[in-house]
């Protein structure tokens, strides 16, 4: 098989799935902590963005922290876009603190593109900084069936990474 068939070939994972998959997700994060965001996101063009994250490991003890979520972009025709759903790893670096959060991260998914030609998986290396509710996330998504990355930067509201230091007492 060449790569240009490899490339037009479906990738086989059931819508029935994908939904599942979604509203697991959406009700799994209403109960527990989560890492939500919405705001703009250039690449190559602006759109909305919109994410919400489950942490699966959420410490202010662990060296790194893992967690899985869903993203939505709006229309996109020069690059891919659409909703995903991304595991995402990240470890966090100066300004861990009650106010601030500074991480880098690596997050892989599958997209449902709705922009830009077919559903793909994506790898995406990122710099993260937030401060109180206002966040800004920089790095490259790289789409394998495209075998082509796009920088992005993003910014918006959200995020509660701060949300790990927080201590509850009554």
């Amino acid at each position: 098989m060449n790569m240009q068939q490899i490339k037009n070939k479906p990738i086989l994972i059931p819508k029935t799935v994908l939904i599942v998959f979604g509203c697991c997700m959406l009700c799994i994060s209403s109960a527990w902590s989560q890492i939500i965001g919405f705001g703009y996101k250039n690449e190559k063009k602006g759109m909305f963005q919109a994410t919400v994250n489950l942490p699966l490991t959420y410490s202010k003890d662990n060296w790194i922290d893992v967690a899985a979520g869903l993203d939505y972009t709006t229309k996109n025709h020069l690059a891919p876009s659409g909703f995903s759903m991304n595991v995402s790893a990240y470890h966090y670096l100066i300004g861990d603190d009650n106010i601030q959060a500074s991480l880098i991260g690596l997050e892989s998914g599958y997209l449902i593109n709705t922009g830009l030609g077919n559903d793909t998986y994506k790898l995406t290396p990122y710099v993260y900084y937030e401060r109180s509710l206002f966040y800004i996330r920089a790095g490259m998504d790289y789409y394998f069936r495209e075998e082509k990355g796009y920088p992005f930067v993003s910014v918006g509201f959200g995020g509660l990474h701060i949300m790990r230091n927080m201590k509850f007492s009554f």
